[in-house]
């Protein structure tokens, strides 16, 4: 009601007629503009800023840079691109920062190649030279496809402008470059700039943890405090965590604990390091943790219940969920998760149902990452027709849901209903990848269809699935020798020797 009144104040003052906006003075039309620019900024819904839009269209203000930049920002902010896109569109000659505008406006709404297409159409405007932000924008769009060829060729540009040593540009270029999975690029990015901001540096910790040497993502973290007197915060620890958890070292998680006990950190850290312990096996520590957290939230709880889950304490994990609801606290999805995780693997249908109906509850059942362990539980616990049905009634099915349901059954001890999915999936022209065929695969073995799993094979063989993925090469060499034996005798029937000896190989 508040802002209701205030805008209808302010329509008041802003009403006047096109012949009266055009004989305004310069000074004077400056004016007139300051109240709608507030106006705009200060939006909390979509229907108050369309008021406002539609009120400067109806007067006929004509469109300039400002007001137009400020409509884009805040129509960005609902995520209403088409919107922005109109108002940029019907703009005379947009200057720099309404490109900006622009291009981040599809960024935050995750449209990367429409963001690249516009910074690539602001290339072609003769009067126009792209800033630091462009860069900065452009470098996110890069990094949200993974895009590497026009990530290098924007860097390049950047290069040529003399922008490398800005350090939200090295920032966007070491983030860009980590992801990507160019370590050695991101790290030149890095060490060439001459000043390094705790953005910069956490960004590169983070490229590193994921590397295939996360101890040096630890090195880093104490060269940022002992070399160059840069003082660690909440995201420098979580971007950390997960490479100690891959070294499984708990003495650097013991160091680590230490560090955040004298030291003031947010909720956030805490839940980190009970996730870190759980992962380093040791989930007594993590336990203690989570116990002396002062008002834990959904996270804490949820953490905690994945750190038993991982250490194969399922009954600890049940225990929880039951204090988790008798002290009220809000069910997410990893505590649902986590939770039919245990009932699975304890067969506990009864249990299982009850967290099934609480998801329900919550509309996080339709979800693909709580679908997938509810299909698990009721076909480990016998009740294979609900497992079925979950899946047909999964909306919007894509290769990643077969893929996960042909799994759940066949690791379930289902190996025919696996193989009737996968069939399934192909006559409705789903392209298998490789995490089908490594659940199909010893499904196949179960069930001596040599036929079809030379199929498999043939198919891996043809899409080079064997060559760049160790794990469909695993599968392969896991299945039974016995197998392998009707399989080489396919081959000589069939006269396909020309796969025989990889086959043999592998086997």
């Amino acid at each position: 009601m508040i802002t209701r009144h205030v805008l209808h104040r302010s329509f008041h003052f802003l009403s006047r007629t096109r012949p009266e906006i055009s004989s305004l003075s310069s000074n004077q039309l400056k004016n007139y503009r300051q109240p709608y620019l507030s106006l705009i900024s200060s939006c909390k819904d979509l229907n108050s800023l369309l008021q406002i839009h539609g009120r400067l269209i109806v007067s006929g203000f004509e469109p300039d840079n400002a007001i137009s930049t400020h409509l884009i920002n805040s129509y960005s902010l609902f995520q209403k691109c088409d919107l922005a896109r109109f108002v940029f569109d019907s703009t005379q000659n947009p200057d720099v920062i309404l490109w900006n505008s622009m291009i981040r406006a599809f960024v935050r709404s995750n449209q990367f190649d429409e963001a690249l297409e516009m910074y690539h159409s602001m290339l072609e405007q003769e009067s126009l030279e792209p800033d630091k932000f462009t860069f900065t924008f452009v470098l996110k769009a890069c990094t949200g496809i993974l895009h590497f060829q026009e990530g290098v060729s924007i860097h390049r540009e950047i290069v040529d402008k003399g922008l490398e040593s800005d350090v939200y540009i090295g920032t966007g270029l070491i983030d860009m470059y980590c992801k990507l999975g160019e370590l050695t690029l991101a790290r030149k990015v890095f060490d060439g700039m001459p000043k390094k901001d705790v953005v910069a540096w956490n960004a590169m910790i983070a490229g590193l943890s994921q590397s295939s040497d996360p101890s040096e993502a630890f090195k880093l973290f104490r060269h940022m405090q002992l070399n160059d007197g840069m003082k660690p915060n909440s995201v420098s620890l979580l971007n950390l965590f997960p490479a100690v958890s891959k070294l499984l070292d708990t003495k650097s998680c013991k160091t680590l604990h230490g560090y955040v006990i004298r030291r003031v950190f947010p909720q956030a850290v805490l839940n980190g390091l009970i996730d870190l312990y759980s992962k380093c096996g040791n989930a007594g520590i993590a336990r203690l943790v989570f116990d002396q957290i002062l008002g834990r939230d959904a996270v804490s709880w949820g953490t905690m219940m994945a750190g038993y889950a991982h250490n194969g304490s399922f009954c600890q994990v049940l225990q929880l969920f039951n204090d988790m609801k008798r002290e009220k606290v809000s069910v997410n999805k990893v505590s649902v998760v986590s939770a039919l995780l245990a009932t699975a693997e304890t067969r506990n249908l009864e249990k299982g149902k009850e967290i099934h109906d609480l998801a329900v509850q919550q509309s996080i059942d339709s979800d693909i990452l709580v679908t997938t362990p509810l299909m698990t539980m009721y076909a480990k616990c016998g009740d294979l027709e609900t497992a079925k049905n979950l899946f047909m009634e999964l909306q919007g099915r894509d290769v990643v849901a077969w893929s996960a349901a042909i799994a759940v059954f066949a690791q379930s001890g289902y190996p025919g209903e696996a193989l009737s999915l996968f069939r399934d999936m192909v006559n409705n022209q789903f392209k298998p990848n490789r995490v089908t065929l490594v659940s199909a695969l010893p499904a196949c073995a179960e069930l001596f269809s040599a036929r079809l799993g030379k199929s498999l094979h043939c198919y891996a063989v043809k899409s080079d699935i064997i060559d760049s993925d160790e794990s469909t090469g695993t599968a392969l060499v896991s299945i039974p020798l016995s197998f392998w034996l009707q399989f080489e005798d396919l081959l000589e029937n069939d006269n396909v020797q020309k796969v025989a000896p990889q086959v043999m190989i592998l086997a």
